[in-house]
């Protein structure tokens, strides 16, 4: 089956897997291809108000453009896309702006990232043409381009005040995807654009499940395609019986005329509908791969502050790899992983032109280019990128942990504002994430997700843990505490000192109901005006939020 690609006008197998071969090259040429973005960026943009204030058209070389331009931040922009939101154009990009990103805000207020039509293509080129080139090679048979299942949300929030289409960065990145989820998709386009994502869910399952030679699953984040999982263990007798019948359930909310079209695409199928019931009536376990015998990968972001899912994702796909494509943010993608399975990421030297900061950096070291980075060391992220952000400190701590050719492997550590740092003991989201699990696996429990909030209340401080897990072991209320406090001493050696001189006081658990997670997700949404996934923080301070999930606490 050829597909061919709007974009190129040529096969879409053709074009991912010459695209791929071109990303071998430049990791072969990191340096090169790092200087030529750079100089591309300058280029484009020498001509705004940020570009000539601060010389871009005398920049020659990399030095030149750290001495003129300044690591920065958030705030150092806003200014100039709150003016940008408003209508004014050539201020810190040339191009147009097509879209505003939604930050999730999981390291503080929500920020509006703009996007240009030249940064989404590039994007989506990695995305779609590089991420199916690893998967044509890791599994030739996707080149024949059976069915998949493929979440995506394209509606939009709101817009600004010159009518820019702001949301989810998600959902705007998306957009350039459509037409391949039109072709190799279950779900009928339509219902991208659905509102309410439990009525999207139930679309997307009933087209699924009427699939037997189902190759992938495929959702923008790891909690997103949790939430259709658990959906399905909900909804699967009134699913059944659609599919059993050709209609869709009437407690579904359509309009008449997208209820007309979809089940005109729904043909009576008694005998899957007897398959399904027998399978659903045996458990849930490892159900992906029963239902779906063909199943390949599951595909979804389910690195960094996600890992905590893939536990529950594996109850229900069992050992079907899950593919983490790429290491994204709304400001750029960074890195793509090749190895599907793992969660390590080759840094992408063309999304953006990328410097990092050594974390032990107390002589006073400059931000480094990529082909100067080390193995085993850590850094802070900075990215210069195609949208108008100029030497701009992400928040991202990454370690190198291996070289593809002459490019860096990085794994995700933590994000500033996200490190547990009451006493100078710097625990990462990564240590935080494997003490738990560790405990969790100990008292025989699935940790579901988790956050935590510093408490000054006594001297010296100490942290909550808002938990919430899954479990038959009901001694865990008692010995969580104890246990959690044991591995977080051995996830991190500086933390058992602290702990062991008495400069911090013991951890203190909060176990929370079944599903506060899933309605602590829908108060961040409304709190920061996204209908889209967002990112459970993983250290909190708002006083809102943490009265939230102490009203869910199971024992006070």
């Amino acid at each position: 089956m050829n597909i061919i690609n709007p974009n190129t006008g040529r096969d879409f197998v053709t074009d991912a897997i010459s695209f791929k071969a071109k990303f071998e090259k430049e990791t072969m040429a990191v340096e090169q291809t790092c200087k030529e973005v750079l100089k591309e960026i300058i280029e484009i943009n020498k001509n705004t108000q940020f570009g000539k204030g601060h010389n871009f058209s005398c920049i020659k070389d990399e030095e030149q453009y750290k001495s003129n331009v300044p690591l920065s931040v958030y705030s150092d922009f806003q200014s100039y896309v709150e003016r940008m939101a408003s209508g004014e154009e050539n201020l810190l990009t040339s191009e147009a702006v097509v879209f505003f990103g939604l930050s999730s805000g999981t390291t503080g207020n929500q920020k509006l990232i703009p996007i240009t039509e030249r940064a989404r293509k590039i994007r989506a080129m990695h995305m779609s043409l590089l991420t199916n080139g690893v998967l044509f090679e890791k599994f030739p048979q996707t080149q024949q381009f059976n069915k998949g299942l493929m979440m995506m949300s394209l509606s939009a929030v709101r817009k600004s005040k010159s009518g820019i289409p702001m949301g989810a960065g998600s959902s705007g990145n998306m957009r350039a995807l459509q037409w391949l989820a039109s072709i190799t998709g279950t779900s009928p386009v339509e219902i991208f654009e659905e509102p309410n994502q439990q009525t999207a869910n139930y679309i997307h399952l009933l087209f699924a499940l009427k699939e037997r030679d189902l190759l992938f699953l495929n959702a923008p984040l790891a909690p997103t395609l949790l939430a259709l999982l658990h959906q399905l263990e909900h909804d699967w007798p009134s699913l059944i019986e659609d599919i059993r019948t050709g209609k869709i359930d009437r407690s579904i909310e359509l309009t008449d005329q997208l209820r007309e079209n979809l089940e005109h695409r729904i043909e009576p199928d008694e005998e899957r509908a007897e398959e399904l019931t027998k399978l659903f009536k045996e458990g849930f376990e490892q159900i992906a791969p029963k239902i779906w015998p063909k199943l390949l990968y599951v595909q979804c972001i389910a690195g960094g502050s996600f890992s905590v899912y893939i536990q529950k994702l594996q109850f229900y796909v069992g050992n079907t790899p899950i593919f983490t494509p790429a290491y994204n943010s709304t400001e750029a993608l960074i890195g793509s992983c090749l190895w599907p399975g793992k969660q390590y990421y080759v840094l992408t030297p063309r999304t953006a032109y990328f410097e990092f900061i050594p974390t032990d950096n107390n002589a006073g070291i400059e931000a480094l280019p990529i082909y100067k980075l080390e193995l085993g060391n850590t850094y802070e992220i900075v990215l210069t990128n195609y949208c108008g952000l100029y030497r701009y400190r992400l928040g991202d701590v990454v370690k190198v942990v291996d070289f593809y050719h002459q490019c860096p492997v990085i794994e995700f550590q933590y994000r500033h504002g996200q490190l547990l740092n009451i006493a100078g003991e710097k625990s990462s989201e990564h240590a935080v994430f494997n003490a738990l699990l560790e405990t969790s696996m100990k008292l025989d429990c699935l940790l579901i997700d988790f956050t935590t909030t510093v408490n000054y209340d006594m001297h010296p401080g100490n942290y909550d843990f808002f938990v919430e897990i899954e479990t038959t072991n009901n001694s865990y209320l008692t010995s969580f505490r104890e246990i959690l406090d044991e591995s977080m001493k051995e996830a991190n050696p500086i933390y058992k000192i602290m702990r062991d001189t008495g400069k911090i006081n013991p951890i203190n658990v909060k176990i929370v109901k079944n599903g506060t997670f899933e309605e602590f997700s829908k108060a961040l949404r409304k709190k920061i005006g996204s209908k889209g996934p967002v990112k459970i923080p993983r250290l909190i301070s708002d006083n809102t939020l943490i009265c939230f999930l102490e009203e869910s606490e199971i024992i006070k």
